[in-house]
């Protein structure tokens, strides 16, 4: 496990935005932040399965993904603030074990779309 969010950039061809954007809807995330070239997707409020964000900033074929999960004041108390601030949704270590797996299937499915390698 690396550091605090998984990070990819791969160069594509398409409306990636466009196929993030339909991919959102199907798996329920939703955009809280959008600009040119950006969008930051949100799923969950963090009670049960931790908050899975996914940034997505593109600049002509370039492409550059992070996912990771946000971790709220409560389950930061609960755990004595063993949990950080945010997690990577990549594989390894027994923090936020489910969020992150749920995290990394579902930014799977996107990256599968786009044709690129999945998140070990």
């Amino acid at each position: 496990m690396s550091g605090s969010r998984a990070i990819r950039e791969f160069s594509a061809n398409g409306e990636v935005l466009k196929a993030a954007d339909m991919w959102a809807r199907r798996k329920g995330y939703r955009v809280v932040e959008e600009s040119v070239g950006r969008r930051l997707y949100r799923k969950g409020v963090g009670i049960f399965a931790g908050v899975r964000m996914v940034e997505i900033r593109t600049d002509d074929r370039r492409v550059h993904l992070e996912a990771w999960v946000a971790t709220n004041l409560g389950a930061r108390i609960g755990s004595l603030f063993l949990l950080p601030p945010e997690i990577t949704i990549e594989s390894g270590g027994p923090k936020a074990m489910l969020p992150r797996k749920m995290g990394r299937t579902e930014v799977n499915e996107l990256l599968g779309e786009l044709l690129q390698e999945p998140i070990e």
